[in-house]
């Protein structure tokens, strides 16, 4: 597609993150089968966040569990060790309290950092768009050598970005294929010698497949490291999706009958209607809805957006999908497109789809390029998705992920 080309040299991109892996050698040889330690520079990630940007994350208002969470040899404290309730019902950091809690050997965790900080959310977003799973981003910080958690595994994948110091991470094998949060059998603690014991250093990454055991523990030294975690589906979600999609017809509706012949007949009408809908392309359809439905993410770019109309910007002002997941469009009665995005259904003169396509790659486009896809409805289109915060729109003197960006330029209308 045309179009501005990501900037892979940035660490808000989940390209950049693997490096000097190729992303194509990680997703053939390591997604979702084996475990990945990758060594990189010590300022690999720079900018991504900092010190300071935690510091100053930690003074603001309204921070307690399950947000902010200080735990301990696997054991978590409790939050009036060192949050307050202030009387306007509104909590804040004891930070004396805090700073001797962590002094003691607690790591503190900021869950779903990625809501703090736009880099890390551009990385969330990044690493989102290339699998169309769910993903968020933890952020743990230790000063001593007391581990958080004890030996455990998740229910995910987890990529580990090490943004400053060290840390010992020790990882064994799964003992259970594929085990779910939820499951029907244990899952056993390994007894054996583990499949990697090292330091994962500064600037380093580690990839944890889902079901991998491993335990971290600090080195007497300040230690930060993002988890970006992973959350792939699996065919129970795709049951429990297809499952709960048979409520259109009314006979999986019914109650069970105490007649057999009426408990019979409706089985083999069930049944038929599951052996149709199996048929289709079943798991298309379930990652169709399941892009869909999920939310964008938070993105306010001022002064530009409350205010921006297409006939109020230039030819040259950027527009981007506000998405980490694709749009799927469909064809109505010939004349209209239809797409779902951010949990609704949305309807357009097929004259915008080709802007919609354009936009679909995720990147900048400039509005006289969209504007050459065909006028038909795509200002009025374009008005409604801004309006709604589907679609960005940036001032390009003064865009952060526009810069570094080749944008092509319109055509003369």
């Amino acid at each position: 597609m045309s179009g501005a080309k990501v900037d892979s040299s940035m660490p808000t991109h989940f390209e950049y993150i693997l490096r000097p892996m190729p992303l194509r050698e990680f997703i053939s040889e390591s997604w979702g089968q084996r475990f990945v330690h990758i060594s990189g520079e010590p300022n690999k990630f720079e900018g991504l966040i900092s010190w300071a940007d935690l510091s100053a994350i930690l003074e603001q208002p309204g921070l307690k569990p399950p947000r902010l969470r200080l735990v301990k040899r696997g054991q978590g404290i409790g939050p009036n060790n060192y949050v307050e309730d202030s009387e306007w019902n509104d909590s804040r950091i004891r930070s004396a309290d805090l700073l001797r809690e962590l002094d003691s050997g607690a790591t503190l965790i900021l869950n779903q950092c990625d809501d703090f900080s736009r880099p890390v959310r551009q990385l969330a977003a990044s690493v989102e768009r290339m699998f169309r799973c769910d993903v968020i981003v933890n952020l743990y910080a230790g000063w001593r050598s007391e581990n958080g958690f004890t030996l455990h595994w998740d229910p995910q994948d987890t990529c580990i970005v090490q943004v400053s110091g060290r840390k010992r991470w020790t990882v064994y094998r799964p003992t259970r294929n594929w085990p779910l949060k939820y499951d029907v059998a244990e899952n056993i603690v390994p007894d054996g010698e583990p499949y990697w014991d090292q330091i994962v250093n500064q600037g380093d990454i580690l990839y944890i497949p889902r079901g991998w055991w491993h335990v971290a523990v600090p080195l007497e030294e300040p230690t930060l490291h993002l988890t970006v975690t992973i959350r792939r589906y699996n065919f129970i979600d795709m049951l429990h999706w297809f499952v709960e999609s048979l409520k259109a017809h009314e006979v999986c509706r019914l109650d069970i009958a105490a007649e057999t012949q009426a408990q019979k007949t409706a089985m083999e009408t069930i049944s038929a209607i599951v052996q149709s809908e199996w048929c289709q392309p079943l798991i298309e359809r379930f990652q169709e809805a399941k892009d869909g439905a999920r939310r964008v993410r938070s993105s306010v770019h001022l002064p530009v957006l409350p205010t921006a109309r297409c006939h109020q910007l230039t030819d040259q002002s950027l527009l981007r999908l506000n998405s980490s997941r694709p749009l799927h469009f469909h064809v109505v009665d010939g004349a209209r497109v239809r797409f779902d995005a951010n949990n609704r259904t949305w309807e357009f003169p097929q004259g915008m789809r080709r802007a919609l396509e354009q936009l679909n790659d995720f990147e900048a486009h400039s509005l006289g390029e969209l504007f050459t896809s065909g006028n038909d409805g795509v200002d009025e289109g374009l008005n409604e998705l801004i309006k709604a915060g589907l679609v960005q729109v940036h001032d390009p003197a003064k865009s952060d992920w526009a810069s570094n960006r080749t944008i092509r330029q319109p055509a003369v209308l």
